[in-house]
């Protein structure tokens, strides 16, 4: 299958560009507009991506994030290269605006207010309606936020935990990519004895994770949760200590 982990800035780049059209909002419904607005996601998801480095595994046609094993490695050049990309397009969107404030500041300085604004709006709404996006998705999911405290805390109960921060599929790639590499990850969880916690985007990904063996995960008093699943490879016996 050539599943491998994310060491270089060239690896680093195609899992970006990825992610910036999978997760796009527009990516379901008008995946061209997806494509189009997929240059001003980029330096964002290039930034998390150098950051995660040697934790994120690929294969072919999709890749996967994973959160808490031992030895992972930034790809630092991916990491700054992304830092500067976003610096820059922060910059070209804002500028005009900051521009346009000093010149209203003289007499008749009105209507290049209204252009340097509506150029900063039409240049950087992509960005603008993104993140806005992304911000709700987390307001009203609070459990995705959850993840790493979740994983402490299972750790802290002498449980070897993961989490699945990221599962994308690449544009063009046979349905079920990321299904197989999740698959093929699972023989070396269960060496481990891991407890792997992920938040299915969708409830195809929730009826893969249930196929795997993954159940609700929720610590026992604390209630139930709405969609966080855990793949727990351990014996029952340790199963019952972690929870």
């Amino acid at each position: 299958m050539g599943v491998h982990r994310v060491t270089t800035f060239r690896q680093a780049s195609r899992v970006a560009a990825d992610r910036a059209y999978g997760f796009s909002v527009f990516t379901r419904r008008a995946p061209g507009l997806a494509r189009a607005v997929c240059p001003w996601l980029w330096p964002v998801h290039m930034i998390g991506v150098g950051r995660q480095g040697s934790g994120i595994i690929i294969s072919r046609g999709a890749s996967l994030s994973l959160t808490g094993e031992r030895g992972q490695r930034p790809v630092w050049s991916a990491f700054l290269v992304g830092l500067l990309a976003y610096t820059l397009e922060i910059g070209l969107i804002i500028t005009p605006a900051v521009f346009g404030l000093t010149l209203a500041a003289f007499p008749g300085g009105y209507p290049d207010l209204v252009f340097a604004v509506g150029w900063s709006l039409a240049v950087g709404w992509p960005l603008l309606l993104e993140m806005t996006a992304m911000t709700a998705a987390l307001a009203f999911n609070p459990e995705r936020l959850g993840l790493t405290r979740r994983r402490k805390a299972l750790v802290k109960a002498g449980r070897y935990a993961l989490t699945l921060d990221f599962l994308v599929r690449s544009p063009g790639a046979a349905k079920g990519a990321g299904q197989r590499l999740m698959t093929s990850l699972t023989a070396d969880w269960r060496r481990h004895n891991a407890i792997v916690v992920g938040y299915p985007a969708n409830k195809g990904l929730i009826r893969f994770y249930v196929e795997l063996g993954a159940r609700r995960d929720y610590p026992r008093g604390r209630g139930n949760g709405k969609r966080r699943m855990a793949i727990d490879t351990a014996p029952p016996t340790e199963t019952a200590r972690s929870r």
